[in-house]
């Protein structure tokens, strides 16, 4: 018995060393880089991560190169599709600190790029500078002079194609820094297949520079700023280049669930005026082919749009409405084909239900004014398939799934389903963002009070310049986590909200104030301890 009760203890302790261990290895938002793969020697590529120990077979001899050298040229042609258009037969000056933008024009494989080396100096940079012109970025304010000098240098994150960094530039600007993950998803493949890290390096660099020209010529109050870039020698390749855009904060779906209203209206309001630009942008309309929520960060409580390099002008072309089919994983759309033989607003509807099925059906109807939710169901309902039964008592938990019957919502907390209504895309992104500046011109105005009682139920007296510094109790949502802040239009709302919570015996009007303009407020369980500040009033409950 004795050697099976230590048997048992050390097999624990070994399950337990072990499950440590793993959580060490692929614990995930490490602040240390991915490592780079080890310089090439004589000539080889690198071995990026789970690359097979066999040299990488090229399709039919010379065949692998001819597909990777037409990639490349699939990838230039599309940046330049981006650029920004020159007046006819107008050549622009080509400032010096282009000259190093991506040589693009035209596609060249390694053995063209060493043909290149041998060349004068200044023939080279002349066609750098000629593809930069091409390409008619503006110089930027931010480059290698202050990206040597970053300190603060810490990994945010990885995808396919980019590694995103954090740093500190002139001891003051936090910026992100954006550069081609040489462990990555897209450049370990295709030095599998091309055993070429220098051209399958500059196939994955397409993708950021694209992004550098959509960021340059999508200026919206919701696009990320492109700060600058740095071209620089790193792992045996000339000129890798790095991009420097506005810092954010990730997306926490989690998070947002647990703040108010009010800020969750914010991140839906600035989506769909950020769609609303889109579909009207200079190139025509955008669609974001990879929509997700970890696409975008919130910055300064706006919602910003930070990776464009899967987006698209391109409108699908049609014969019929069954060649106008978008599919989505719970549900598919049929669109109209124009006479022009054009997906009516493929891009744009594509745009807005991706924000439905992400954004407003988690975001928009939950605590709301009541008398704001039959116009917020709507919305929900004309941009997609509504979940408009929550109870908000379960919601916190932020856990729902939908079942394999489609037929309602399985909450978190108990196992029951609440119904659910359909709708379907009956609203453009007009419509869309009318009606939701509509929502906020209500809210701002305080016309959303008016149908409602006004009369308090409670006397209060008024207490000038002072303030109740403990008595606290909780209320959810809040903007404060250990206490009930919460934002009103007048005294007659605080009021109203005070009489509705059983333990409300006072509030205190503080001089903080929303991005809408509204007043923040702190509801106390007691007023026995009153002191005095200039910048507050309260109000104690007298009778109720």
């Amino acid at each position: 018995m004795r050697r099976r009760k230590t048997a048992v203890a050390a097999a624990c302790c070994l399950a337990l060393l072990l499950g440590t261990l793993l959580n060490v290895l692929f614990v995930p938002g490490s602040e240390l880089p991915p490592p780079s793969p080890p310089p090439p020697r004589d000539g080889a590529p690198p071995s990026p991560p789970g690359a097979p120990l066999e040299p990488p077979e090229e399709e039919g001899g010379g065949g692998g190169r001819a597909a990777l050298a037409r990639q490349l040229r699939e990838r230039y042609e599309e940046v330049l599709r981006y650029r920004q258009p020159r007046a006819a037969g107008v050549r622009r000056a080509v400032r010096p600190r282009e000259r190093r933008l991506m040589d693009l024009a035209p596609a060249r494989t390694s053995a063209e790029q060493q043909q290149q080396q041998q060349q004068p100096r200044g023939r080279a940079a002349a066609e750098r500078g000629r593809a930069s012109a091409e390409l008619g970025l503006e110089p930027p304010p931010l480059g290698c002079r202050e990206l040597r000098a970053a300190g603060g240098v810490q990994y945010l994150g990885s995808g396919y194609t980019k590694a995103v960094y954090k740093a500190v530039l002139n001891r003051s600007l936090a910026v992100a820094l954006k550069a081609v993950d040489f462990g990555g998803h897209d450049v370990s493949r295709c030095v599998r297949q091309f055993a070429s890290l220098a051209d399958c390096y500059r196939l994955a660099a397409y993708k950021i520079v694209k992004e550098m020209v959509l960021l340059q010529r999508l200026r919206h109050a919701n696009v990320l700023q492109l700060y600058g870039y740095c071209y620089q020698d790193s792992n045996d390749i000339p000129d890798t280049l790095t991009a420097i855009t506005e810092l954010g904060s990730p997306l926490e779906m989690i998070q947002l669930l647990q703040t108010s209203w009010e800020d969750r209206f914010r991140i839906c309001l600035s989506l769909v005026r950020l769609l609303h630009y889109l579909a009207h942008s200079p190139l025509g309309s955008v669609t974001l082919l990879d929509f997700r929520p970890r696409q975008f960060v919130i910055v300064d409580g706006e919602l910003k749009v930070t990776d464009l390099d899967d987006a698209s002008i391109e409108e699908s072309s049609c014969t019929s409405n069954s060649d106008c089919f978008m599919e989505f994983p719970a549900r598919n759309f049929t669109l109209p084909c124009s006479v022009e033989g054009r997906c009516q607003n493929m891009n744009e509807k594509r745009n807005l239900y991706n924000a439905y099925r992400f954004f407003f059906t988690y975001l928009l109807p939950h605590s709301a004014p009541p008398s704001l939710r039959p116009l917020l169901d709507k919305i929900v309902n004309a941009t997609g398939r509504a979940w408009s039964l929550v109870q908000s008592s379960l919601w916190p938990c932020g856990v729902w799934r939908v079942p394999a019957s489609n037929k309602g919502i399985h909450n978190c907390q108990q196992d029951a389903y609440l119904p659910v209504t359909s709708g379907e895309l009956q609203w453009g992104i007009d419509e869309t963002a009318a009606q939701l500046e509509r929502v906020l011109n209500l809210y701002k105005s305080g016309e959303y009070l008016q149908n409602a009682t006004r009369i308090s139920k409670s006397e209060y007296r008024r207490v000038p310049e002072a303030f109740i510094p403990d008595e606290n109790y909780r209320c959810w949502p809040s903007y404060h986590h250990k206490g009930c802040l919460l934002s009103v239009f007048d005294v007659n709302e605080a009021m109203e909200i005070c009489d509705s919570y059983s333990q409300c015996k006072a509030f205190v009007l503080t001089n903080q104030t929303t991005w809408t303009g509204r007043q923040l407020v702190f509801f106390k369980a007691a007023s026995n301890h009153i002191m005095p500040d200039p910048d507050k009033i309260t109000y104690v409950k007298v009778t109720d």
